[in-house]
Parts: C-alpha cells; structure tokens; sequence
C-alpha cells in the first residue's frame, strides 16, 4: 500500500476499515461515497484560531 499511500496515517486509517467478508476477500466498513465527497471538510482545522476548549477529567481544578 505504500507505494500508492506515502501518508501513513492514512494508511493506518484505511487498514482499520478494512474487514474480511463471509466468503473470500475484503470490505470496506466506512462509507466511501461520503469520504470521497466530504474530504476536504473532514480535515479541516476545527475551530478557530485562538480558541481553546476547557481542561476537564483528573486534571480539573477541584
């Protein structure tokens, strides 16, 4: 896969949709139509500059 996918994120990414079928071979468990449509909004920056979300969980302030 690497020679066609130099990101290996996204490798890791595609290898962890991939799941065997029934009978022989492999399938997707994402849904490809929406990747392949919303691509670039999936990985756009969330947020906006500047802004921070607040500390939760054990390191809270009590």
């Amino acid at each position: 896969m690497q020679p066609h996918i130099a990101d290996a994120g996204v490798r890791q990414f595609l290898l962890k949709n991939l799941t065997r079928r029934d009978d022989t071979g492999f399938r997707w468990r994402m849904n490809l139509e929406v990747l392949d449509r919303d691509y670039e909004q999936l990985i756009a920056p969330v947020g906006h500059p500047g802004q921070t979300l607040p500390r939760t969980g054990a390191l809270r302030a009590r």
